[in-house]
């Protein structure tokens, strides 16, 4: 396990999250640029005020590429006085929720293979941060 890094100093999240892209992003990549777009003319858009306090109404996912990447996320969020949950859910210091999800178990638990599919839902109820190899185990079987 890698030691998690100093809480870096503001923008927190564009310290963790790179702005390295995948070619597989599905036309996430336009779809950000225009929710950025429209996010920069709404005045206050991301900012309800202290009135609405962060709960698991609303949360990230984090779709990441293998285990080194999960082990990064996790780590940067958890290691950095957040706190673990189950199935891959953490929650960072101010309380928003995150859901840090290997590919890999999207895919296994969305098989059309019922039964492999099942092992890794299954495998996936028993852990906090996820385990790709143990995902991986459980759908051999």
């Amino acid at each position: 396990m890698t030691t998690p890094t100093i809480t870096p100093k503001p923008p927190y999240y564009a310290v963790i999250f790179t702005s390295v892209r995948h070619d597989r992003d599905n036309g996430y990549g336009e779809a950000a640029k225009q929710m950025l777009e429209l996010a920069s003319k709404q005045p206050g858009f991301l900012n309800g005020g202290p009135a609405f306090k962060h709960n698991e109404a609303f949360s990230f996912q984090v779709a990441t590429e293998d285990q080194a990447e999960t082990d990064r996320y996790w780590n940067a969020i958890v290691g950095n006085g957040g706190q673990e949950s189950e199935c891959g859910w953490c929650k960072d210091k101010w309380g928003v929720s995150w859901q840090i999800t290997p590919i890999a178990l999207i895919k296994e638990y969305t098989s059309s293979d019922l039964s492999a599919a099942k092992r890794a839902f299954d495998a996936m109820m028993t852990m906090k941060k996820i385990d790709v190899a143990v995902i991986e185990a459980a759908v051999r079987g």
